[in-house]
């Protein structure tokens, strides 16, 4: 019974750690268009969240170590009597909310990049369709755009105006 439940903790260590690797892959590959609309949405979700975990544990045995200034005298007991460190007590909130965090700026910076990309693609759009234009065609619309730009402004100043005028 001890062995298999050593079985199932190894399995869902190397699953943990192996959907970070997989979200890394994800998230780096090039030349990717859309890059998890293709998979399970549930699959792509357990992995994220098992990447995320992941990361927080990662994150709290790194930071165990920081908080070394911390007696190891300071200790607690938990609910089954096992003597719990407050190194363990200040590690793990502090991972908790760095694990979060960083899978926020990790889709942040995601939702960044398909801006970017869409911002690409229309610029190139745009490039190509000036392309088209002369120089003096251009110059034309310029003027055209910035006459329409001063009777707005000239219009929003008559209205300012009538605004006050009936304040007064």
């Amino acid at each position: 019974m001890e062995a298999l439940a050593l079985l199932i903790l190894a399995t869902l260590f190397c699953l943990m750690f192996g959907s970070l690797i997989i979200c890394v892959y994800w998230y780096y590959r090039p030349n990717s268009k859309d890059r998890l609309s293709s998979k399970s949405e549930k699959l792509v979700f357990a992995i994220i969240i098992m990447a995320i975990l992941s990361i927080g544990i990662i994150i709290i045995n790194g930071i165990e170590p920081l908080l070394g200034f911390i007696p190891e005298n300071w200790v607690g007991h938990d609910e089954d009597g096992e003597i719990v460190t407050a190194r363990e007590c200040i590690a793990l909130p502090i991972g908790t909310v760095a694990a979060i965090f960083l899978a926020y700026v990790f889709a942040q910076v995601e939702k960044l990049r398909d801006e970017n990309r869409d911002m690409k693609t229309t610029l190139k759009i745009t490039k190509e369709v000036f392309s088209f234009f002369r120089e003096s065609q251009l110059k034309e619309i310029v003027n055209e755009y910035n006459q329409r730009l001063e009777a707005i402004s000239h219009l929003n100043y008559i209205n300012q105006t009538s605004t006050d005028l009936a304040n007064v």
